[in-house]
């Protein structure tokens, strides 16, 4: 176990936490523990890897049928949460041709990104749009969160609908942002894009889908 991660344990308890439900992963604290399932293992337990945006933990945990090991989780540096918007223009929904690098191809996607510390969530949200599209002083309702990836990341996202009347104007060919090209799409276009497997970030398609249950959009 190295130094950093201790410290992480003293300055952030809650990342540690532990029900004492059962069912449960539970996360060992105890050094003398830590250091027996390591030599068990072969693996370290630990900060694996930080950067400004995230930081990769390998912990020391008790399965539910009792078994030590080690798993892997990615918790975001920032207090604040990431954000996504879908943003409806005279009704028709903007998505932007966005490369994406652990990807190694472009996909089409809503506007996104990490929070930002200091700022609230429909600031960040704000920012993000502004930054990737020029748009400011959109309507925005919240939708809902969602965690893109409970299995790997403690993350959450917050989810936004910004909604602007059809003469607005909006940045094209971004090339700061990897954005290549933005397209308008009908509700009924996304449905078709997600049915043909031309639609897949989950951001946008879950975006769409608290818009449905809250009765801010119709896809048919």
């Amino acid at each position: 176990m190295n130094g950093r991660y201790e410290k992480l344990m003293t300055d952030k308890p809650e990342l540690f936490y532990n029900s004492g439900e059962k069912e449960t992963i539970h996360i060992i604290t105890d050094p003398e523990f830590i250091a027996k399932v390591e030599k068990q293992t072969g693996r370290e337990a630990g900060i694996v890897f930080e950067d400004d945006y995230i930081r990769l933990l390998r912990d020391a945990v008790i399965f539910p049928d009792g078994s030590a090991g080690t798993y892997i989780r990615i918790v975001p540096r920032a207090e604040e949460s990431a954000v996504a918007v879908l943003t409806v223009i005279g009704g028709k929904i903007l998505l932007l041709r966005h490369y994406r690098h652990s990807l190694r191809k472009a996909v089409w996607e809503s506007p996104r990104g990490f929070g930002e510390h200091g700022l609230t969530a429909e600031e960040n949200v704000r920012k993000e749009l502004e930054e990737e599209t020029g748009i400011c002083g959109a309507e925005m309702t919240f939708l809902g969160k969602i965690y893109p990836d409970s299995g790997l990341t403690s993350g959450l996202v917050n989810i936004y609908l910004a909604e602007l009347q059809p003469e607005i104007k909006f940045r094209k060919n971004d090339e700061a942002e990897a954005i290549s090209e933005y397209r308008l799409v009908t509700p009924a276009q996304l449905k078709e894009l997600a049915e043909a497997g031309e639609m897949c970030d989950g951001f946008t398609l879950s975006a769409a889908a608290l818009a449905v249950m809250k009765g801010k959009l119709m896809l048919n």
